[in-house]
């Protein structure tokens, strides 16, 4: 600051002291705001600028500076500066300009520090201290490359000469830093931005148009060489066909009414609600493509595209490869069962579950597979699933298997190379419709015949099945049962049992 300054800056000064260490009432109330009295104002003109100035000098000049409508405004109690009322940037704008610097990737920190300090320092001291609070580069992701405003620079001397330009072309490896790529001599038409990155539309000399992302560019230099003219519309190359692919198409799409927000956020208002149906809204909409796609596979479970067909297509062809990528692991695979688990299906095929005490606490299951992988041979946790269909046990040999009375909606049975010594759980049994026994050295058959409203009997490779079983007493109970053993039909005409 510079000291004794002549009395004829004591205006500016005044008014330079009121837009540091004043702001407006953020309510009607005007005491609620920062405001310096006559001799507030006297005490800072002396301390920081040597300034000597009687209160009634002070007075006459806050009504000149108030005359002047430059955001002054004097009071009874003093004087304060509202930006609102002059030409300035409010902090509310200046705010919005320091959060678009933060969020611009294509800025170095570097940069992106200097900028936000020349804007801070169009505020109150009061407004600086809060900024200095709340700016946090290091949570920003910003560019390496700090010549972003010497390219800028540069590029628009080339196309305001009709010149063309030289540059390296650089691309990020995998220890994050920029590495040349190649040199490239282009003729400048247009800088444009788009998804957070500033990009050069240029032609080569047979006028064919690139894109060229700025922050990736390095050592740019002004040739002697005029420009060429681009072949084509460079509009059209960069909505349509080259850089942004962005022209918009028609889509028919079907989201749940809870996504809306989201949409409208996306895609803004212009669409058409063409029906409603249980929660979901059917949306007629021109909307880009990648940008739909995006948003119809971030949404999968909530949004389904109806048209057109190759959208359809390509997110099919998408999710199945996602899904491969995603199936891949052994704790892939695990949390995959696990989750049709818990919608109803226990099907661990190879994996051992000896240690997955969730299983044990699931109460709907509808089927449940066990196998000798699954390295566990108590399966009876399962009858607390009291509307369990379907039980398949295979390669291993259950504790016990007392429970299948218990489970009330059991409908099939399947037993292969169990090694069971029993089939005493069977005897009476009133729920199973189809059963399975495969491999089974079982010497007793008995119960079988005692089952009641079986209508499929299936016995492969059990030795001798067909003379312990009393088909007569089978029948006698299940009168419309079909037998099959070792591929061979069993039924019953009249009283005869015939084989074919």
């Amino acid at each position: 600051m510079a000291f004794n300054e002549t009395k004829r800056m004591a205006c500016l000064r005044i008014y330079h002291i009121l837009k540091r260490h004043t702001r407006p009432s953020k309510t009607e109330k005007i005491s609620d705001g920062i405001i310096l009295t006559q001799e507030e104002i006297g005490r800072i003109l002396e301390r920081d600028f040597g300034i000597v100035l009687e209160r009634k000098a002070i007075s006459n000049y806050l009504s000149d500076l108030e005359s002047s409508e430059i955001g002054v405004v004097k009071t009874t109690k003093g004087a304060y500066f509202n930006p609102q009322l002059s030409n300035d940037l409010t902090e509310s704008e200046i705010h919005l300009l320091i959060d678009s610097v933060l969020s611009s990737r294509y800025l170095d920190k570097k940069s992106s520090r200097s900028l936000i300090e020349k804007l801070t320092n169009l505020t109150s001291k009061h407004f600086k201290s809060y900024a200095k609070n709340a700016v946090e580069l290091d949570y920003f992701d910003k560019s390496e490359n700090d010549t972003l405003f010497s390219s800028i620079q540069i590029i628009n001397e080339a196309i305001g000469k009709g010149k063309r330009v030289k540059f390296t072309q650089n691309e990020y490896g995998l220890d994050k830093l920029l590495h040349q790529v190649k040199n490239v001599e282009t003729s400048p038409q247009k800088l444009v931005i788009y998804n957070n990155h500033y990009y050069l539309i240029g032609n080569d000399d047979s006028g064919v148009l690139d894109a060229y992302q700025v922050d990736k560019i390095t050592l740019i230099k002004v040739t002697n060489q005029p420009k060429k003219r681009p072949n084509g519309d460079i509009n059209e190359f960069i909505y349509s066909n080259g850089l942004f692919s962005q022209m918009p198409i028609d889509f028919v799409i079907t989201i749940e009414n809870e996504l809306i927000g989201s949409f409208i956020d996306t895609f803004g208002k212009k669409f058409r609600v063409s029906g409603e149906k249980e929660n979901r809204a059917v949306i007629r909409i021109k909307a880009s493509y990648e940008q739909m796609m995006r948003w119809a596979i971030y949404y999968g479970d909530k949004a389904t595209i109806l048209e057109p067909q190759e959208a359809r297509n390509q997110i099919r062809r998408f999710s199945k490869q996602m899904a491969k990528n995603y199936s891949q692991s052994e704790r892939d695979m695990l949390d995959w069962r696990m989750e049709g688990a818990r919608k109803g299906r226990i099907n661990f095929h190879g994996i051992d579950i000896s240690k997955i005490s969730e299983l044990k606490t699931l109460k709907n299951v509808r089927s449940a597979t066990f196998e000798k992988s699954n390295n566990i041979t108590d399966i009876s946790f399962i009858k607390e699933n009291k509307r369990l269909e379907d039980l398949w046990i295979t390669g291993f040999k259950p504790t016990n298997l007392d429970f299948v009375n218990q489970l009330k909606e059991l409908r099939l049975l399947y037993l292969n190379d169990t090694g069971i010594d029993s089939l005493e759980f069977l005897r009476g049994n009133e729920t199973i419709r189809t059963l399975h026994i495969n491999k089974e050295r079982v010497e007793d058959l008995s119960p079988i015949c005692e089952m009641e409203n079986l209508q499929t009997l299936y016995i492969s490779e059990c030795g001798g099945a067909e003379e312990q079983l009393n088909l007569e007493k089978l029948f006698e109970n299940n009168p419309n049962v079909k037998i099959s053993i070792d591929n061979m039909h069993i039924h019953r005409k009249g009283k005869r049992v015939e084989l074919c």
